[in-house]
């Protein structure tokens, strides 16, 4: 069991962590505040992704011009946005018709 997953803030300074939108996530210390937020920041890291796939996408159409896009990046945030999400993949996205 990770001490830290419990940490009742002993002696310590604490403050109140929230995410972006500012909705409350946790309570940290010097002690424990990367291990609790880790979990958060591999969110937003995702999420940064998408976004870039998405505003990458948009400039293609809007220029015309679909073939100059990284397409194959989209399929990579998709499939990190499922599992963050633990949902199934479309059978286009996994090549798999069985």
């Amino acid at each position: 069991m990770n001490d830290l997953q419990y940490c009742m803030h002993h002696d310590q300074s604490t403050w109140d962590e929230y995410d972006i939108r500012g909705i409350y996530l946790t309570k940290v210390c010097d002690i424990c505040v990367h291990a609790k937020l880790a979990p958060y920041n591999e969110q937003l890291s995702i999420m940064r992704c998408a976004l870039a796939d998405l505003i990458g996408a948009w400039e293609s159409y809007t220029q015309m011009d679909i073939h100059s896009h990284d397409w194959k990046t989209h399929v990579v945030t998709i499939t990190e946005l499922a599992d963050l999400l633990g949902e199934e993949l479309p059978l286009a996205l996994t090549g798999d018709d069985s």
